[in-house]
């Protein structure tokens, strides 16, 4: 089924876009690090609904620039080294 509306889109759009192989094992993997990361909740509808949530909250652009602004700032600096000629 997918590989006949490729062919469509593909044709219509000019690029495979998201049915590219790249993009879709970058999802597989993230997908699984987030399965993994909610592995713990046994009820599925809870997990399901929890993983729906993070994914909000990665595609949101203000809580990722909030996020990189702290991993930044958490940084720590990188100690001399003193032995160096």
């Amino acid at each position: 089924m997918i590989e006949k509306h490729v062919i469509d889109f593909v044709r219509r759009w000019r690029t495979a876009g998201l049915f590219c192989e790249d993009a879709a094992e970058s999802i597989h993997a993230l997908c699984n690090r987030i399965a993994r990361a909610y592995a713990g909740i046994r009820d599925p509808g809870a997990r399901s609904k929890a993983m729906a949530a993070r994914l909000a909250l990665m595609s949101d652009a203000r809580v990722s620039a909030a996020s990189r602004d702290r991993k930044d700032r958490r940084k720590r600096a990188k100690k001399a080294n003193h032995y160096a000629d």
